[in-house]
């Protein structure tokens, strides 16, 4: 029997898992609320807003308003005032000049503007303010390996339109619900937090805000073949809390959420004689997960499935020094985890027949990351001019491997069996931040500027290679399987040649 069909496969069989699992290593290690990849360092180890930059990159514990938030709507309080705040972000924090990745960068943007009107009803018995905002983020992230012929990139364009109101009703109860439309989710979101006082020193509260854990658009190029995954892992919250509330005495804050009783978060400040102080929180939260679809080269590719976990705890004492300064040390650990896999479908590189012969790659993988932070900042708060200092020592420790196998004969057998791990099991850098604020009648400006400073790299393979006196072929050597190990060692190339990114940020104030 003659048949003119082309049995060969556009790509090699064994360099399917590859083509589909590159599309989300980048991002398993990391369930953090984040946008993307250039989010692996700010989203976990930097925390959000110009102040926690300004000191070292971790904000001030109890958490206390500084903007406008939308998501958080009792952060809509203009305390009496009408405000208008503009707020820019900008990120260059992968940029490769040299190596097996020459064209790798990770950049974004990051745009919020709101403004906020009071009121006052029933002869100030209740009154509140009234928001509106508008929001815009963009990613522009690309990975070129040329040793594996692979290119990676994601583009992600967010934009959203916001509104909302805050109520406090005889200083016992309070309210504040927003309206945000994106073009992310379907329809409004709409942000809830109720809040009531029966003690001076004592707050019950409920919140319903939203969560985006993973966005991204993959896209990637191996060889002549293409695929492409879009990950949209978002999560609506509700969480119980309760604050005891003491001036000068002590801070403590405990939230669970409803739905998962094991996510809960705890944040807490006890103040010392001698004007010095103790700070700390706990936390951690299973997320809902993946499940997502692949294309490849157009057709159906298979699909991603994996759940995430993430637990931390920081310790940190500080100093308040007369009126204007302030000096405080942090130690905090984070542990990330994640687990799944899925199917690549050999349809997508072959033709029917020969898909059910050659059957489809099965993969699993497993990744965790731990990091230590060790935490030095200072800030000077004066009437009109403000200075915030800080640096961060980081100790991050990941570990990941993906065993994948391919059915054959209607799924009877099995081959191409093979394991890729990292090559590397430790990361170390410094981070460097300096910030500047100035007031003056009702206008605040305020920029804040952090550099990472990558300065060693535990690569396991060479490692291996000394211990053993063969060329990497030791327990804690690299990848087994065919044709994969080179991407690992890739994505230790992202740090032994990267100069370091930074992290730009600044925030203009006008009340009245």
């Amino acid at each position: 029997m003659h048949s003119n069909t082309d049995y060969r496969f556009s790509l090699p069989a064994e360099r399917v898992p590859l083509l589909v699992v590159t599309l989300f290593l980048l991002l398993f290690l990391l369930p953090t609320p984040v946008l993307a990849i250039s989010d692996l360092l700010v989203g976990a180890f930097i925390d959000d807003g110009v102040s926690a930059l300004a000191r070292g990159g971790l904000e001030e514990l109890p958490r206390r308003q500084q903007t406008l938030d939308f998501n958080a709507p009792l952060f809509l309080n203009s305390d009496g005032k009408f405000r208008i705040e503009t707020g820019y972000e900008h990120q260059r924090t992968v940029r490769i000049y040299s190596g097996r990745w020459a064209g790798t960068h990770a950049w974004s943007d990051r745009l919020e503007s709101a403004a906020a009107a009071p009121f006052s009803l029933f002869d100030g018995r209740l009154k509140g303010s009234a928001a509106a905002g508008y929001g815009w983020r963009s990613l522009d992230a690309l990975g070129e390996n040329d040793g594996e012929r692979l290119k990676i990139t994601d583009q992600v364009n967010l934009e959203s339109w916001k509104g909302g109101l805050y109520l406090q009703a005889v200083d016992r109860l309070f309210l504040g619900v927003s309206l945000i439309s994106d073009n992310l989710r379907q329809g409004l979101q709409v942000p809830v937090e109720a809040e009531v006082a029966p003690l001076s020193f004592l707050r019950v509260g409920y919140k319903h805000s939203y969560l985006d854990n993973l966005v991204a658009n993959f896209n990637a190029v191996l060889d002549t073949d293409s695929a492409s995954l879009t990950i949209k892992d978002l999560e609506e919250i509700n969480e119980l809390y309760l604050v005891v509330d003491y001036p000068e005495v002590i801070y403590l804050r405990f939230a669970n959420e409803l739905k998962e009783s094991a996510n809960r978060r705890v944040e807490g400040k006890l103040y010392l004689p001698w004007s010095l102080y103790l700070t700390g929180d706990y936390a951690r939260r299973d997320y809902a997960g993946i499940d997502e679809e692949i294309t490849v080269n157009g057709s159906a590719g298979g699909k991603v499935e994996g759940n995430f976990f993430r637990k931390e705890y920081r310790v940190g004492t500080g100093a308040v020094l007369g009126e204007r300064w302030t000096v405080e040390a942090n130690y905090r650990h984070q542990d990330f985890s994640s687990e799944g896999g899925g199917v690549a479908s050999s349809r997508a590189v072959t033709s029917f027949w020969p898909s059910l012969l050659l059957g489809n790659y099965n993969y699993l993988y497993f990744a965790e990351l731990s990091g230590d932070q060790y935490h030095l900042g200072g800030e000077y708060r004066g009437e009109r001019f403000s200075f915030g200092l800080g640096m961060q020592y980081l100790d991050l420790k990941p570990q990941a491997n993906l065993d994948y196998w391919r059915s054959v004969l209607f799924g009877l057998g099995k081959t191409g069996a093979g394991n890729l791990d990292l090559t590397f099991d430790r990361v170390q850098m410094l981070f460097f931040s300096l910030g500047l604020g100035y007031r003056w009648k009702n206008t605040e400006l305020r920029y804040a500027f952090g550099q990472f400073v990558p300065i060693s790299l535990h690569d396991t393979s060479k490692s291996a290679t000394v211990a053993t006196g063969s060329g990497g072929t030791g327990s804690a050597g690299g990848g087994t399987g065919g044709g994969g190990g080179g991407f690992f060692s890739s994505v230790g190339d992202k740090f032994t040649h990267n100069p370091g990114g930074n992290i730009q940020r600044v925030l203009l104030t006008i009340t009245f």
